[in-house]
């Protein structure tokens, strides 16, 4: 029988290479509609907004199945590394839109799958450390994900589908690896219990919401735009901007590994989260380099390591454990909606107002939250 230290190390392999190729679809698939198939930023919003319908409909069904957590998992995997190959047919918007909205249908419900997994191997007494553990790799898998590609494009002369079809390989190894795990985890192959919902009366969990979605503007923002912004503005090459992105996410993993000492401030880290991103996303829109714009990214990068696991310890704090996985899916479904409107709402702002004033117009949804948190954390303590 694996140790729990043996487990843990395998959950957060599979993680890894699940947030490398999730991250992969984020960045790539934009660059792929824009610069393959020349289509304009607004369509490039829409074929991203589409994914995320994919990704709602599929929690939305992983929420209200009984399907036991191992078997969801194990399809999910097997499905996404079977549906990686498929972008190499795609020749137009359309086939691009569906292959991108069947990889994202089954990779989509690995977050919460993934989380719930972490609770279920741990003890009670290493809990907290594991799921704060599984969040640094998460920063990890983004910070692999550009220096794995970036490598890719290298060996491929730029060729961008070529780099991306590479991260099927990672998918079927974590389908192994976690073949492995569920011969030895009676508790993955249980059936799980009612979906139920009450901690949403919980201003914890709210705040958990409000510290989860304060970052989701802007990163949709640098995911799908930024390297555009970059090759339009600054004539950056693909692997200039893996570069950048690289930047980006071995800035979050460093701020991520800090917070794991820090886990009592979440309330200054947020705050200090705000500060950033009123000063960064200025930046980004007025560049006039890309040594300036690469700045601006760099200085997110805070904003991104720092939503995520405050928002994980406060919807913790909302929730007995057994309820935590209905309490992940849930703010998994609201992140979903909200990147769902938010993506072409960002596209149109793109298409006709330029790359600069939809990335100055994130100012409006990261004063609005930073409000509501504030608000809520005043309420709290009194």
């Amino acid at each position: 029988m694996p140790s729990e230290r043996t487990k843990l190390a395998i959950v957060l392999l599979i993680t890894l290479f699940y947030r490398a190729t999730s991250n992969m679809l984020q960045t790539s698939v934009p660059l792929y509609a824009k610069y393959v198939l020349h289509e304009s930023d607004f369509i490039v919003s829409v074929i991203v907004a589409f994914a995320q319908v994919a990704v709602i409909v599929s929690l939305l069904y992983l929420g209200y199945s009984s399907i036991g957590v191992g078997k969801s998992i194990f399809v999910s995997l097997l499905f996404t590394s079977l549906c990686i190959p498929l972008f190499i047919v795609t020749q137009n918007v359309l086939s691009l839109t569906l292959v991108n909205f069947f990889v994202n249908f089954w990779i989509g419900t690995l977050m919460p799958l993934l989380l719930t997994t972490v609770v279920l191997i741990s003890s009670p007494r290493a809990s907290d450390r594991n799921l704060a553990i599984f969040s640094a790799t998460l920063s990890f898998g983004l910070v692999l994900s550009p220096i794995y590609q970036g490598a890719l494009l290298a060996v491929t002369n730029n060729d961008l589908v070529s780099s991306m079809l590479f991260f099927a390989p990672l998918m079927a190894a974590a389908t192994a690896l976690f073949i492995l795990l569920m011969r030895s985890e009676a508790s993955l192959k249980a059936v799980r219990g009612k979906f139920e919902v009450i901690f949403v009366r919980n201003s914890l969990y709210w705040m958990g919401i409000l510290a989860y979605e304060s970052f989701n503007f802007p990163f949709i923002a640098i995911l799908t735009f930024g390297g555009i912004f970059s090759k339009r503005n600054f004539g950056a090459s693909y692997s200039t901007i893996e570069v950048i992105f690289t930047a980006f996410f071995l800035t979050s993993l460093l701020v991520r590994l800090l917070l794991v000492r820090l886990s009592a401030m979440n309330e200054p880290v947020m705050l200090l989260s705000f500060a950033v991103m009123a000063v960064a996303l200025p930046l980004a829109a007025f560049s006039s380099n890309l040594s300036e714009f690469a700045l601006s990214i760099i200085l997110l990068g805070y904003a991104h390591a720092a939503a995520y696991p405050v928002a994980t310890r406060y919807i913790a704090k909302a929730v007995q454990s057994e309820g935590l996985f209905a309490a992940y899916t849930v703010a998994s479904i609201i992140d979903a909606g909200v990147y769902l409107l938010a993506t072409p709402i960002l596209g149109l702002a793109a298409q006709f107002l330029g790359l600069s004033d939809m990335f100055l117009m994130n100012e409006v949804p990261v004063f609005a939250i930073g409000i509501a948190y504030i608000l809520i954390m005043r309420r709290i303590a009194k």
